[in-house]
């Protein structure tokens, strides 16, 4: 987001602002660099973040949150093992394929889905009651139709009782 003064903020809260040229500098073949105009006030919503909760976007998608819910949040000060919630996508960038680990404090409804950057389901991992305890899934990179999905950014979605945490994953061929 531009902050005035030839500087930008990350939406990563230990990345110190970046000046436009340094900006610049990172954009290359298939790593592109767009800027978008929005209206003034609406920049810290739309570029870091979304869901106005006070945690920046890439944060929260590296802690196995969904940036876009504010309800959707890592519990500070628990034992991870005891807490439901999305640990984690490994390895991460993948190929040929990557697992996905959770854990349900108690037995639930489960929804586990990866979906393109469009929003687009490519593939349920999980759907239906689980027990409680901590689970692994591997992803073989296809999709529902059994093709394999593209080389390109994807979201795993876990969603229970209501909640739902959310963590980027790379594909690579």
């Amino acid at each position: 987001m531009y902050q005035g003064s030839g500087l930008w903020t990350s939406d990563v809260a230990v990345e110190a602002a970046r000046t436009t040229s340094a900006l610049v500098a990172l954009a290359s073949a298939g790593h592109e660099l767009t800027i978008t105009g929005v209206p003034p006030g609406c920049g810290p919503r739309i570029g870091i973040d979304r869901d106005r909760d006070g945690k920046r976007d890439a944060d929260e998608l590296a802690a196995g949150t969904d940036p876009g819910d504010p309800g959707s949040f890592v519990a500070v000060g628990t034992n991870p093992s005891s807490r439901t919630g999305l640990q984690g996508v490994s390895p991460n960038p993948f190929a040929p394929s990557t697992s996905v680990t959770f854990t349900l404090a108690r037995p639930g409804r489960v929804s586990l889905g990866v979906f393109d950057v469009l929003g687009r389901q490519v593939r349920t991992l999980a759907a239906g009651e689980m027990a409680a305890g901590q689970h692994r899934i591997r992803w073989d990179g296809a999709g529902d139709d059994g093709r394999a999905a593209g080389s390109g950014v994807y979201f795993v979605r876990l969603q229970v009782e209501g909640r739902r945490w959310t963590q980027s994953v790379i594909r690579v061929n």
